[in-house]
């Protein structure tokens, strides 16, 4: 199991990419990268920053997190009617599983991020047939047999 641990609060500003943003409050439990390629990043009071130690791979992470299990975890300790949402100190408590080598978590990590793209492929690819179609299907089982 790994644990998230709490940091000073001299060094909540500083942000070490790769990292993950975690939405907390709406969007609860969404996932997104923060890159290096981007720049600076203006953090939403709303979404937690997760940053990891070099034993562990963003790329497993970040499928890790998307798991049905983790999303569980998320709308079993959320509150609020209007706008579902967690406090920071649910962050701290997730019960997420990884594996103690390192290999494996890249292993697992780069085909779920293979996955995400060619998934990603296959939508455009459908919307884009969906863009040229001389008419609008009716059924979205129907968008990709264009």
């Amino acid at each position: 199991m790994a644990h998230i641990v709490q940091q000073p609060l001299s060094s909540w500003y500083v942000l070490n990419v790769p990292s993950l943003g975690l939405g907390r409050v709406a969007s609860l439990g969404k996932v997104i990268r923060l890159r290096a390629d981007i720049g600076k990043y203006a953090v939403s009071p709303t979404m937690s920053v997760l940053q990891f130690s070099n034993n562990v791979t963003i790329d497993y992470i970040y499928a890790s997190m998307n798991s049905a299990q983790i999303q569980q975890q998320f709308e079993g300790k959320s509150n609020g009617s209007t706008r579902q949402s967690v406090g920071t100190e649910m962050v701290h408590i997730l019960n997420l599983a990884i594996p103690a080598d390192i290999k494996e978590q890249q292993q697992i990590g780069t085909y779920f991020s293979k996955l995400t793209r060619l998934i990603t492929l296959h939508q455009r690819k459908c919307l884009d047939r969906y863009e040229k179609a001389p008419f609008a299907p009716t059924k979205r089982s129907e968008l990709c047999k264009l």
